[in-house]
């Protein structure tokens, strides 16, 4: 499994995000950073929480898309694994 290299990983550009990794992928968590709050959470049960975000298309509601060909056309695997 490789990352697309359209990902973004910048912290200074989601502040209110948490980057975190997990034993494959690396992903934002908009809930442990501040972004969702668990009141809206309550209230909006499927509020995306781990994402991704893309420097094409923006955010994607999900964690793995980007690390599997296929699954979106922009897909471009990165030359190495961050």
């Amino acid at each position: 499994m490789k990352p697309c290299k359209h990902l973004d990983y910048n912290e200074k550009n989601y502040p209110k995000c948490k980057l975190k990794t997990d034993v494959l992928v690396k992903f934002w968590d908009r809930l442990e950073g501040g972004f969702v709050t668990q009141s809206e959470l309550e209230q909006f049960p499927n509020t995306a929480i781990k994402v991704q975000f893309c420097k094409k298309r923006g955010r994607i509601n999900g964690i793995f898309q980007c690390y599997n060909a296929g699954e979106l056309s922009c897909y471009e695997p990165a030359e190495e694994v961050r």
